[in-house]
Formats: structure tokens, sequence, C-alpha cells
């Protein structure tokens, strides 16, 4: 298995001139924890998570600050054939929570999370996909 099969695509993404209120947002409507930040080329310059932008919220509490200012520029990408095993040692050691995934361009394909590593674990243990939403799991004690 490898990330171009467990990976989410396509990615919703930010450009690093937008204020962090309206990528927080976006993270909102999509339900995302993690947006790649990316140039008017589709390039990967640097991605957010929604830690940042509660950091961001108390440090430019009263300002309109762009993204390009909390954004993280030390990012970690992997490529569609990556192993996906080898993007779960990655997301594990590092201790974060996503990879995008970028092709030899450098172009945003997708993006690989936790989530994602977590429902083709699952699946290969032959549960369904349908069976994934809250709303079926409910607040059983496991």
């Amino acid at each position: 298995m490898v990330v171009q099969d467990v990976m989410t695509s396509p990615v919703v993404s930010v450009l690093p001139s937008e204020n962090y209120q309206s990528a927080l947002r976006l993270m909102q409507s999509h339900h995302v924890h993690h947006l790649p930040v990316i140039d008017n080329n589709g390039r990967l310059c640097g991605i957010i998570a929604e830690r940042d932008m509660l950091q961001a919220a108390s440090a430019y509490m009263n300002t309109i600050a762009e993204v390009e200012l909390v954004m993280r520029r030390d990012v970690v990408t992997v490529s569609p054939t990556t192993p996906a095993a080898d993007a779960a040692r990655v997301i594990l050691s590092r201790r974060i929570g996503c990879l995008p995934v970028t092709d030899g361009r450098g172009q945003v394909v997708g993006i690989v999370t936790e989530g994602d590593l977590l429902a083709a674990m699952l699946e290969l243990m032959g549960i369904p996909r349908s069976t994934f939403r809250e709303e079926e799991v409910g607040n059983q004690n496991l």
C-alpha cells in the first residue's frame, strides 16, 4: 500500500497572503486540522495547523495577520508512491499530524493524515469505511 491509496485528495489549501482568520474559517468549514500553504503556482511553501491558528489568535488578537507569519516552513513531505508504512513512521517519529503529498515538481497533490492511516488500517482489518462515522460509533465505552 502506498500513500496515494490512503491520502486525501484534492487537498484544501491556502495562500500565504491570506489572513489567518480566513484560513481558520476554511479549516472549520472543511473539518480539517491542517492546511498546506501553496504559492500561486501550486507549490508547497509551508503548512499551518489548527494549533498554530490558536497561537496566532492570541498573538495577533486585534490585527489581521497573514498566514505567512504563522505557517511552518520546514515541512516534511512524501510522494504518492511512498509506502504508507513509511509515511506512518515519519508521522509517529516526528510527532506530526500530517504529511503533504507532492509530485516531482513540488505541486501539492494530496495530504496524508493520522486519520487517513487509521482508516486504512481499519480497512485492512476488514472493517468497512461506512462504519467510521462518529454518529455510528457514538460514545461507546470500548
